[in-house]
This record gives C-alpha cells, sequence and structure tokens, in this order.
C-alpha cells in the first residue's frame, strides 16, 4: 500500500476514534467517578469494542507499507517544537506522581524522567541549531516510558481500571515500543528491516495517544470533570509524545527518504530511453 494511503486510512480512523471516544465520554461515562452510567454501561462497552476495531483495521493497514525509507531523515523544525513541548509535558507528569506507589517507583520514575526531559529538550535544539548528540542518548525514552508504564500500571491497580486510565495504559504502552524503535534507529541497529514496526508502532502510538488525550483535556476543561482533572498531566504528556511520533513519522516516510525512489526514476528514465533509440534505428 501507498504510505499516502496509510496516511488517509490513520485520518479517518483518528477521526472516527477521537470522535466515538468523545461520545463515549462526554455521555456515557460518569464525570465524577469515571465509570459508565447504568443507563449507558452496555452502549459504553459496544463504542470500546469499536474503538478497537478501528485500532485494528489500522493495523493491518500499517503493515502494509511497502517502500522501506533509507536511512535516519534530518529532523525537521516542526519535530524540534514538538520534541520541546514534549520534553516541557515531562516535568509537569512528573510533578503530579502519586504516593500510593513504592518510593523507589517514584525515584526511578523521577531519575528517568530528568534524563528524558533533557534528551528531547536537546533532540528540539539539534533541529535548529545542528551539533553533535549521541546517539546512545536516545535510549532514555524508552527507559522513561517504560518506568512510567509501570509506574501507571501499579498506580491504577490500587484504584478502578476505568476506561480513561484503560486508554492512557495502551497508548503508554505503544509510546515504549515507539521509543524502542526509534532508539533502535537512531543508533543504525536492524535499520534495514525496521521500517514496517516504526510504520506500525508509529501510527498505532498517534492513534492511541490521541484516543486517550483529546477527549480527555476536553472534558476537563470543559465539564470540570474530576475523573479527567486526576489525569490531566499524564494526557497532556501522552498528547505531545502522540504528536512528536507522527511528525516522525511523517519525516521518516517521505519522498527523498525512500528507497528506491531515485532507482525507479532512473529504470523509467532508461525503458524511455531505450524505447525512443529502438524508434530512431527502426526508422
Amino acid at each position: 500500500m501507498h504510505f499516502k494511503s496509510i496516511v488517509l486510512s490513520f485520518w479517518v480512523s483518528f477521526t472516527l476514534a477521537v470522535a466515538l471516544r468523545s461520545m463515549q465520554l462526554f455521555f456515557a461515562v460518569d464525570s465524577a467517578t469515571g465509570f459508565f452510567k447504568p443507563a449507558y454501561t452496555k452502549i459504553g462497552l459496544v463504542i470500546t469494542v469499536l474503538i478497537f476495531i478501528i485500532a485494528a483495521l489500522m493495523t493491518v493497514a500499517t503493515l502494509m507499507v511497502r517502500r522501506a525509507p533509507v536511512k535516519m531523515p534530518k529532523l525537521s523544525r516542526k519535530i524540534g517544537v514538538a520534541a520541546a513541548l514534549l520534553a516541557a509535558s515531562i516535568p509537569y507528569d512528573l510533578s503530579t506522581l502519586s504516593a500510593t506507589v513504592p518510593a523507589w517507583q517514584i525515584m526511578l520514575t523521577l531519575a528517568l524522567g530528568v534524563f528524558a526531559a533533557l534528551y528531547f529538550l536537546a533532540l528540539a535544539v539539534k533541529c535548529f541549531a545542528n551539533f553533535k548528540l549521541p546517539h546512545i542518548f536516545a535510549v532514555f525514552p524508552v527507559l522513561y516510558f517504560c518506568a512510567k508504564l509501570i509506574y501507571f500500571f501499579t498506580a491504577i491497580s490500587k484504584i478502578a481500571l476505568v476506561t480513561s486510565n484503560l486508554f492512557l495504559l495502551i497508548a503508554q504502552a505503544f509510546i515504549v515500543l515507539f521509543m524502542f524503535e526509534f532508539a533502535k534507529l537512531s543508533n543504525n541497529i536492524d535499520a534495514d528491516n525496521s521500517y514496517k514496526r516504526i510504520c506500525l508502532t508509529g501510527f498505532l502510538s498517534t492513534l492511541f495517544c490521541a484516543i486517550a488525550s483529546i477527549p480527555s483535556i476536553l472534558s476537563a476543561l470543559l465539564s470540570n470533570s474530576q475523573a479527567q482533572l486526576s489525569n490531566l498531566s499524564s494526557s497532556i504528556c501522552v498528547l505531545f509524545a502522540g504528536i512528536f511520533t507522527y511528525l516522525f513519522v511523517r519525516r521518516y516516510f517521505s519522498g527523498k527518504n525512500l528507497k528506491h525512489h531515485k532507482r525507479y526514476r532512473s529504470h523509467t528514465s532508461f525503458i524511455k530511453t531505450k524505447h525512443t533509440a529502438d524508434f530512431y534505428i527502426g526508422n
């Protein structure tokens, strides 16, 4: 499948999934508790199933990508802005860590969060002022989001696994998977065979980040929902992570960075030249 078709499939999935999640959150979920209202429980469950079906269809679309990128792309200024926003959102998210989890998890998440924020800040600066950033530092976001995933899973196990927590948990899991592939690509590890995994984890990470963040942020701001306000910092961080991921994937699969792009053009030119030569020889 052509990459532009995958992008189109993503935006269709994005629109449907975010609209469904917004309907679920505003009409079927109790803003005070985060649970489904008794009268809308079945509707809420059906919407959740529909969202997962949309994500499954998007998974199939991403696996059909064919033309592989050549190398790690040069990061654009848009990616730099997204990296700066992500770097700024991490300390805000860290400031709201709950004391209900073991202290060692909090300390580990805080320490790795500082390194991850500094990495994204340095990455943002690199997009505007070219300097050498050691590729090994790309491991810090992987470690941080992995620690944050463990922390979040431990935290929600002590409270209710409502849909808001469920989608945040899935979004952070896909962020870990994408950051792992991003770190491998940055260090040129299995770079030739990772493009499908980057396409898959990138688009699904962006999709679930949008599902987990946009409706929740709107609900927290518009209806002053206590259930959504408790996860506002995580939702903002997840939103900026999704924006960074989407911009990177688009840059990675841009036309200038695709394999066989020049070869295809030269092959076409060769065919045209050969047919033209045969025409003149024949005449």
